[in-house]
């Protein structure tokens, strides 16, 4: 399985919360006297799945048992991985999920505004700020 270019190689963008947004939320959290937390996702891409088989090579550096050599072997990547060309997609694609599945929903004016009820979730990279009126 390789990555085809021009389908896989070249998707590298995922979104992020407007500065717009953000603004507004911090504005109406000030204004009146919402609660706001701040959660940042620690080790956020490795929890999300790789979306299609992914192979590395193996580090430098690192004694392997007898039989595994570097330029024979590779690793097999379950988990998404800090670096890769699509790593923020694939990170956005499982937290977007994980959100709906907890009952948020994308507003359509932003794809990293979820709400549910009067609670709202930005989303920047592995950051996020939760705002509620209670």
């Amino acid at each position: 399985h390789k990555m085809i270019y021009r389908k896989h190689y070249t998707e590298t963008y995922f979104p992020v919360v407007s500065w717009l947004a953000v603004r507004l939320f911090l504005s109406l959290v000030i204004y009146f006297g919402w609660k706001s937390r701040h959660i940042n996702f620690v080790l956020a891409f490795p929890q999300a799945d790789v979306p299609r088989p992914m192979y590395m090579e193996l580090p430098k550096g690192i004694n392997f048992p007898n039989g595994i050599h570097r330029n024979k072997h590779c690793l097999h990547l379950k988990k998404n991985i800090y670096g890769g060309k699509d790593s923020g997609l694939t990170w956005y694609k499982h937290l977007r999920k994980g959100m709906i599945d907890l009952g948020f929903q994308p507003t359509i004016h932003d794809e990293c505004v979820f709400y549910r009820g009067s609670t709202m979730f930005l989303v920047y990279v592995d950051d996020a700020l939760i705002i509620d009126p209670d």
